[in-house]
């Protein structure tokens, strides 16, 4: 399954939100927890790899993730929900011994069938995400919302991180 997805930086975030606001549907906010478990061998850094155990309080997910380049279709996604994210987290503990724990803020909005969220994480400003299912969906929502910035493509959080001059898995726990 792939997952099509861009993420934007440098906007006006009141500008956004009330776009967002005025033409989108508000769906939820809330706070997500994570461990990433990095399958890379060691010293890669040109591609992603990685199993994520995330949940935000309502729902808990696992998530296999390889990703190369930064295009907005070049992530191999296979997800499936689980009831339990400590004893899910603790099976991957023991099996991966490269792991990372991260919290971000999450506002999520629903605009036709795409899905906007602005990301808040520790140590750098928001972040847009918008998920839809080609990226023609994407680049419409973009335009209709008058949405501005600077688009990354599907970048990993990883390169979002470099990108302000910090290394992301320098943080072995990341929260707020």
């Amino acid at each position: 399954m792939r997952e099509i997805e861009t993420k934007i930086v440098d906007f006006d975030e009141e500008d956004v939100e009330r776009s967002l606001n005025k033409n989108a549907e508000f769906v939820s906010e809330n706070l997500q927890r994570r461990w990433v478990f990095d399958l890379r061998g060691e010293g890669r850094h040109d591609f992603d790899k990685f199993i994520r155990v995330r949940t935000n309080g309502d729902k808990t997910t696992i998530a296999y993730k390889f990703r190369e380049g930064k295009g907005v279709d070049n992530t191999e996604e296979l997800e499936v929900n689980v009831d339990n994210f400590d004893t899910t987290a603790e099976i991957f503990t023991r099996l991966i011994d490269k792991r990372y724990y991260q919290e971000n803020k999450r506002k999520t909005y629903r605009y036709g069938k795409v899905e906007i969220t602005i990301d808040y994480w520790p140590k750098i400003p928001p972040v847009i995400e918008i998920e839809g299912n080609s990226e023609g969906e994407i680049e419409q929502a973009i335009a209709e919302l008058k949405i501005k910035g600077r688009n990354l493509g599907n970048m990993s959080w990883e390169k979002v991180y470099a990108s302000y001059g910090l290394d992301i898995h320098s943080f072995k726990i990341l929260k707020f």
